[in-house]
């Protein structure tokens, strides 16, 4: 059996099992998530939207804030392009607490620009956030719009994509 074969088994096995086999290359997209009616709780791993904080989540959406769960850190990247980034820090990282968040709110100091004159919230290129999972697996995050189907009639519907990444060692 070639090698390729017999890890396309183990993988197979393994989510056959129950088990987790993401590779750490696997882009992901999340569409339209309503952030306007209160807080969104979400999974990386699943990739979706959990019902309430009881269910497993990593992250949550309010409006264009973001909480962590206690078991999850972050980090705030700037400079760079979502294909650039292709490890993650191993340092650098914070949790939510008393503090402050993690990741900071606001116009310009976190992921977004607010204009007040035409009241748009556009995400600004070159910033991305990093989330380090309860599993110490990491994902880079790129918000694309506030906006659904990126109609400005429509605020308040996020879309981003993450994708697993290793740590630098």
């Amino acid at each position: 059996m070639s090698g390729m074969n017999l890890l396309k088994m183990i993988i197979f096995t393994m989510m056959g099992m129950g088990g987790t086999a993401l590779a750490e290359d696997s882009l992901r997209f999340s569409k339209n998530i309503d952030v306007n009616e209160g807080p969104v709780y979400f999974d990386l791993q699943s990739g979706s939207t959990i019902d309430s904080a009881t269910g497993r989540w990593d992250v949550i959406f309010y409006k264009t804030g973001i909480r962590l769960h206690p078991d999850v850190s972050a980090q705030l990247v700037k400079n760079t392009t979502f294909d650039q980034l292709r490890q993650a820090p191993a340092k650098g990282y914070r949790k939510d607490g008393h503090k402050g968040p993690a990741i900071p709110t606001g116009s310009g100091k976190a992921w977004y620009n607010y204009d007040l004159i035409d009241h748009y919230v556009q995400p600004i290129p070159g910033r991305l956030l990093l989330l380090r999972t309860a599993g110490g697996m990491i994902a880079k995050l790129e918000f694309l719009t506030y906006y659904r189907d990126d109609d400005i009639e429509y605020p308040g519907y996020i879309t981003f994509r993450y994708q697993f990444i290793p740590a630098v060692k």
